[in-house]
């Protein structure tokens, strides 16, 4: 059982440009710029346990999964600082009704951009200690039994209605993006997966890779896949959508793996990270631009990684990891093999463990 440490998170809120600072420009920009809060301040302190349930979505019928329009390591930038988005857009309708995946005790509500209606919190401690993040619920909406549990701390079973989802004024793929962000984080601050305490989603749609780039190490512009030296990062686009969803999304595993074209020599596969939780932990900055590559030129062309309400194009840099985590400092190592022909081969998978491969013929020149 892991005791809480204390933790203070920065999290900026940012805005598409300065004419209207009522319109939100992130699915879920949490806390006023430069405002630092504790968990422990705000929350109380709280542990959790290592074993996890799966819980009902917190939409009725119950039983069943509901469209998401981010998960949890989807990129997010619209200006000053990207981020990963560190919990699931669970999209509804306007002012459908609320209830808590799990029972627990109500341990905060709170208007966290003070002043803007769209940004009301109702937080949840449940049974195993893991707190839960309902973002964007209708203040107006909140029953009065949900205030008095917050004001004497009480428990309220699961599948209690806690409100309903806000109105929405920004549009994506041509529709309001009515939702709610669901946040669960454990006892030392970790922004976990929200998938992973949900019953199953109902996705047999494989992820998509579009195409494979190298450039040296840290490198700026692609090279020719037919003449490879040095120290390389493999960069990956692709994405990934579920059953019936428009919204792209980002890769839950990714990982890549290299073979001789006479089978002699091989390096095994190799995994970037796989998102169960934020490589940052409870810091929702850390490493975005380790995993996503900035921008980078080829094809005749600079290529950016995106994630806004227009924009989402994704580059992985798929070679990024050293000891099994997310780092800057990894890539591959060419000069480990012997000069000639190689097969490299990018596997992306998503949460439901559908998966899809595309190889490319290589050749090392050292």
């Amino acid at each position: 059982m892991k005791k809480f440490i204390l933790f203070s998170l920065l999290l900026t809120l940012v805005f598409c440009d300065g004419k209207d600072k009522d319109v939100p420009t992130c699915e879920d920009c949490e806390h006023l710029k430069n405002r630092k809060i504790s968990l422990e301040g705000v929350y109380g302190k709280f542990e959790s346990r290592q074993q996890r349930a799966q819980h009902n979505w917190p939409f009725k019928p119950f039983g069943k999964a509901c469209p998401v329009g981010h998960i949890s390591h989807s990129f997010q930038y619209y200006s000053g600082e990207p981020y990963f988005h560190h919990g699931i857009d669970i999209r509804m309708p306007a002012n459908t009704a609320i209830y808590s995946s799990t029972g627990g005790k109500v341990v905060n509500i709170e208007n966290y951009k003070l002043g803007n209606d769209l940004y009301w919190e109702v937080a949840i401690i449940d049974e195993q200690g893991f707190l839960w993040q309902y973002h964007h619920v209708d203040r107006d909406s909140i029953p009065q039994s949900i205030f008095d549990a917050y004001k004497t701390k009480a428990a309220i079973p699961s599948g209690t209605f806690i409100g309903e989802v806000v109105y929405w004024p920004v549009k994506a793929y041509g529709k309001n993006f009515h939702h709610i962000h669901v946040n669960v984080l454990d006892g030392d601050g970790n922004y976990m997966n929200p998938l992973l305490f949900l019953l199953p989603l109902e996705d047999s749609t494989a992820p998509v890779i579009e195409n494979i780039y190298f450039v040296k190490d840290e490198g700026t512009s692609a090279i020719s896949p037919r003449s490879l030296s040095g120290n390389i990062d493999i960069i990956v686009k692709a994405e990934d959508k579920m059953d019936n969803e428009p919204y792209q999304l980002t890769i839950y595993k990714t990982e890549y793996e290299v073979v001789s074209a006479d089978k002699k020599y091989k390096l095994p596969k190799t995994k970037l990270w796989q998102f169960d939780r934020l490589p940052g932990g409870g810091d929702i900055n850390k490493d975005v631009h380790t995993v996503y590559k900035k921008s980078f030129y080829a094809s005749g062309q600079y290529l950016y990684t995106s994630g806004n309400y227009y924009s989402r194009n994704f580059y992985i840099v798929v070679t990024n990891q050293n000891a099994g985590k997310v780092s800057g400092n990894g890539f591959w190592n060419t000069t480990k093999l012997p000069n000639g022909k190689y097969t490299v081969t990018v596997h992306a998978t998503d949460f439901n463990g559908n998966t899809t491969s595309k190889s490319i013929d290589v050749e090392i020149k050292n």
